[in-house]
């Protein structure tokens, strides 16, 4: 049995979201997130979301990561101009990178 793993980082809240990669089931949790080290929180997470599901986590054959903290932080234009510099796509993976360079949202 495998499984996939989803976390977001928030700036409140971790959310992750596990799905049994054979029956569908789907498992969720919250934790509260830790700005000074987002790692700590997801791996809080992953820690409560095995427990709580009864999986060992050897068991998760891929694990997706999202963040809204930078999505907000570009929604309400608190961070540097953001470039998405290219696509890089290998195999049956999509890579989106992204660059940051200094310049006044005015700018423009």
């Amino acid at each position: 049995m495998s499984f996939r793993l989803g976390a977001d980082v928030g700036g409140t809240f971790t959310d992750l979201l596990l799905i049994n990669d054979d029956t569908g089931a789907t498992y969720t949790a919250k934790v509260p997130s830790t700005p000074a080290d987002s790692s700590v929180g997801v791996l809080n997470g992953i820690e409560k979301i095995c427990r709580t599901s009864g999986i060992d986590p050897k068991q998760i054959r891929s694990v997706m990561h999202g963040t809204t903290v930078a999505t907000n932080a570009i929604l309400t234009q608190k961070v540097q101009r953001l470039v998405l510099s290219r696509l890089v796509v290998t195999g049956r993976c999509c890579t989106l990178r992204a660059r940051l360079y200094r310049a006044a949202w005015a700018a423009g």
